[in-house]
């Protein structure tokens, strides 16, 4: 599933390896991610904000693509309005 809830091509280099530094807050994002078991037992959730061009959306699509890990399948629609991405819980084909 890695990329494959990604509608825009380019939102699939969204990636922490890519990241250019810019967004401070990716910290953020990755601990997430890291400790994904206990913020969805917590119900625990980001809410972002800001300006356009602060990073959101990438943001947003790094935790979405790194959260297959976990067997989360993610979605991320193109050209949003605001940066969302949805998610199931139910197991992955690997």
């Amino acid at each position: 599933m890695v990329g494959g809830g990604f509608t825009d091509p380019a939102m699939r280099e969204w990636t922490f390896a890519n990241d250019n530094g810019k967004c401070p807050q990716m910290k953020h994002a990755r601990f997430y991610v890291e400790n994904w078991p206990t913020m969805q037992a917590e119900n625990i959730g980001y809410l972002l904000w800001g300006g356009v061009g602060t990073g959101k959306s990438y943001f947003a699509g790094c935790i979405a693509k790194n959260t297959h890990r976990w067997g989360i399948k993610s979605v991320m629609p193109e050209k949003a309005h605001f940066p969302a991405f949805s998610y199931t819980t139910e197991p992955t084909n690997r």
